[in-house]
């Protein structure tokens, strides 16, 4: 017989040993109580290499997945499997990190399975932060994502730290029982958390709830590293998609035109014809709602605006690190501020930040000497490139796109005559 985990270790220990319980332990007897203790503990060792040698393989698979919904679906099922858990929920930091969302649920016993590559999950994302900006302890998920702790729970039920009143009301509805919890975060190999593993109800060889152990929170943080990784490169890989998408879509519109008699004729009109197309190209682009222009893409088409999220989270680390001198972060934030650019770019509406941007940095590269002032002005520039990121692509509640172009681009250059 295998040993799963410690508590089943000592539990096959203690049913052995009762044999000789009131017995005297002569030679003969003591050899074999050894040999109870040390055959159980090889059991255990070995089941433990088992586990982490399935682990290794599951790692493997999960870096060959590049379809992000079936990743999700595979990374939740395979950590119910090897926790042997009846029921989980896998969350996803959303784009403004204020936000966890449900991504995949799955439950065994009701046979119950949302999100990835099954039914839309239509419940409301919990909120990482209160109405007043202070963290959200209330909710284990929100606080695992804010501070990168794990939590062992043997009984929901009878933990009064945290607000289960979701777990309780989802039990009511379906004559179901939370009992046992595991949380842990999902920290990508950037050390940035993107989100939640939470699994419910570890189950014994008897189908009946126990608490989950030390081992299973060590092999699932373990686990979920591995996944937020392969997470995060299906991401980059959408992205590099996306962009070889675009301009091979820019070539066959350039070769259209270029074949087109009516538009190279049009291209030929005199000088003030093409400026005032120009002057109503621009009227167009300042009435542009962020709805109507967010219209023309999909949920697939704008996964860069993760990598933005990413470049941010760099932004932040760095500003936060105490063991770097002034220069250095300035440095790498210009190489960050580079990558923004080219993200940017992505965009066709908005060349004229990215061109800011890109030649912001090089002249950060290129400056040799810097003041602390200088880390003030730039964490300036990102707090309204968040915000620009905000409420255009997430929000998407501003009536003209450029509302915050002059502002930036402004500040670009004032940081270059001397902030």
């Amino acid at each position: 017989m295998k040993i799963n985990n410690i508590d089943f270790l000592l539990k096959e220990l203690e049913q052995n040993l009762n044999f000789f319980e009131g017995q005297f332990l002569d030679r003969e007897n003591l050899d074999t109580v050894i040999n109870i203790v040390q055959t159980s503990i090889n059991h255990y060792n070995d089941s433990s290499k088992d586990k982490l040698k399935d682990i290794n393989k599951l790692n493997i698979a999960l870096s060959f997945e590049k379809d992000i919904k079936r990743l999700l679906d595979m990374i939740l099922y395979q950590a119910l499997e090897f926790t042997n858990s009846d029921a989980g929920t896998l969350y996803l930091k959303d784009t403004s990190n204020k936000k966890l969302l449900f991504t995949v649920i799955q439950n065994r016993s009701l046979h119950i399975r949302l999100g990835g590559l099954s039914e839309k999950i239509e419940w409301p994302p919990l909120n990482l932060f209160q109405e007043n900006s202070q963290a959200n302890t209330q909710m284990v998920a929100a606080l695992c994502a804010l501070t990168n702790r794990s939590f062992l729970i043997d009984d929901v039920y009878n933990y009064g730290s945290f607000n289960f009143t979701g777990a309780k009301k989802f039990d009511a509805q379906n004559s179901y029982r939370t009992k046992s919890m595991l949380v842990v975060p999902m920290k990508n190999y950037k050390s940035h958390i993107i989100g939640v593993l939470q699994l419910i109800n570890k189950m014994d060889m008897d189908k009946n709830i126990i608490p989950f152990d030390t081992e299973d929170r060590d092999l699932t943080i373990s686990f979920a590293s591995s996944a937020a990784s392969a997470i995060t490169r299906a991401r980059q890989e959408k992205l590099l998609d996306y962009q070889d998408k675009k301009i091979q879509r820019q070539k066959e519109l350039l070769e259209d035109f270029l074949h087109n008699k009516d538009l190279r004729v049009e291209e030929n009109k005199t000088t003030e014809d093409k400026a005032v197309r120009k002057e109503a190209i621009e009227d167009k682009k300042g009435i542009l709602s962020a709805v109507e222009y967010m219209s023309e893409f999909d949920d697939d088409t704008i996964e860069h605006i993760y990598e933005l999220e990413d470049l941010e989270n760099d932004w932040f680390d760095i500003l936060d690190r105490g063991d770097i001198s002034v220069e250095d972060k300035i440095e790498q934030i210009a190489k960050i501020i580079m990558k923004m650019s080219s993200t940017i770019k992505l965009f066709l509406e908005f060349e004229d930040i990215s061109s800011s941007l890109k030649t912001l940095s090089s002249y950060l590269i290129e400056k040799r000497s810097f003041e602390s002032d200088l880390l003030f002005a730039l964490d300036k520039i990102q707090e309204i490139l968040s915000q620009w990121k905000q409420t255009i692509f997430i929000e998407r509640s501003v009536d003209d796109i450029h509302y915050l172009d002059e502002e930036i681009i402004q500040r670009c250059s004032k940081i270059q005559i001397g902030y």
